[in-house]
């Protein structure tokens, strides 16, 4: 199709999406009878405060790198890879009786 075709209705497109702007920000500029100006009411809110969230920020620095033999040893004498799987299986059913206290799951 040419664009002939698309150009009426872009134009009536247009010719109904501006009213609805225009009523949407005639809305907001007309403040209801009684209210309070913004400017007393920003006076009378609670403080606000700011924490930034690079304010614990701690930059990189290198980590000493221990001996891979004195990790395997460590590994080892915890109990291998199944002293972490029963850690985490044990997590894992100490969690489930909360979710179900709470009625089951949602």
């Amino acid at each position: 199709m040419s664009i002939h075709f698309f150009r009426p209705l872009l134009c009536m497109g247009w010719v109904v999406a501006m009213p609805v702007v225009w009523a949407q920000a005639a809305a907001v500029a007309i403040a209801p009878e009684g209210s309070v100006p913004r400017s007393a009411a920003l006076q009378t809110s609670v403080a606000l405060s700011f924490k930034s969230a690079m304010t614990d920020y701690r930059s990189y620095s290198e980590q000493a790198v221990g001996s891979w033999a004195d990790a395997n040893r460590t590994v080892a004498q915890i109990g291998g890879w199944r002293a972490y799987a029963k850690e985490a299986s044990q997590t894992e059913t100490a969690a489930e009786p909360s979710a179900n206290a709470k009625g089951g799951k949602p």
